[in-house]
This record gives C-alpha cells, sequence and structure tokens, in this order.
C-alpha cells in the first residue's frame, strides 16, 4: 500500500541534506503510522528499495547484507535491500524476505518487484 520513505505519503518529508548522504526521516514515525494502519486493519508491506538500513555499500555489492529488522519500520510483510540498485542488475533482482534469506527474481527489476508484492496482496485482501 504505502511505499518505503521515499513516499511522501510515508511519514519522511523525502528531502535530502549533503547530496543525499543523509535522509531526513523519523523512523519512529513511520512505526507509529504502521501501528495505526495495523489497528484499522490494513496489512504493511515494503518490497523493493528501502535506503534506510544503514548497510554500507560498495559498487554493485552482491553481498548485500539483509535489513536489520530493527531498521524496516516496523513492516509486517518485507521483501525489500537497502539499495536493489546495489544488488541487482536489470534481469536478476536479488532481496532479503522477513527471515533475512536472499531471494533472487530472474525477471526485469520492475517485473520482479510487481511479482514480489502479488503475495503480499493475495494474500491480505
Amino acid at each position: 500500500m504505502l511505499g518505503g520513505p521515499g513516499v511522501l505519503v510515508s511519514v519522511g518529508d523525502g528531502a535530502s541534506v549533503d547530496g543525499g548522504a543523509e535522509v531526513s526521516f523519523d523512523l519512529a514515525a513511520e512505526q507509529a503510522l504502521l501501528e495505526r494502519l495495523r489497528a484499522l486493519g490494513y496489512a504493511t508491506c515494503c518490497i523493493g528499495k528501502w535506503h534506510l538500513g544503514g548497510v554500507q555499500l560498495g559498487p554493485k555489492d552482491w553481498k548485500q547484507a539483509p535489513v536489520p529488522e530493527k531498521r524496516r519500520g516496523g513492516y509486517e510483510y518485507w521483501l525489500a535491500a537497502d539499495a536493489v540498485e546495489f544488488t541487482s542488475a536489470s534481469y536478476h533482482t536479488a532481496l532479503f524476505n522477513n527471515d533475512d534469506e536472499r531471494v533472487e527474481l530472474y525477471r526485469y527489476r520492475v517485473d520482479a518487484l510487481t511479482d514480489g508484492a502479488i503475495p503480499s496482496v493475495s494474500d491480505n485482501r
């Protein structure tokens, strides 16, 4: 339903400082929003990019670690990486699930992310 912090309707203001080195974002406020949505009967999920996990990245870091659970904002369903563009190529998308298991999807990245979202939508109508 809501994307990660890059979606303005989420709690982050979307602004960056220092050329993108730091993101202005309140993780506690994100968690409060997710708790309120769950109280209203919504399931919450994060699919794709997160960019707030604090994972140290190098160029094309194919071995990127999963985002630590305490840095995920409280989403119930998780299929994401801190920086998908560093873990993936155009036709090879690598994400991590709720259990920190690496999930490899061999489709064009946007199609792979859509395929990854389908179970969360199907299971939570």
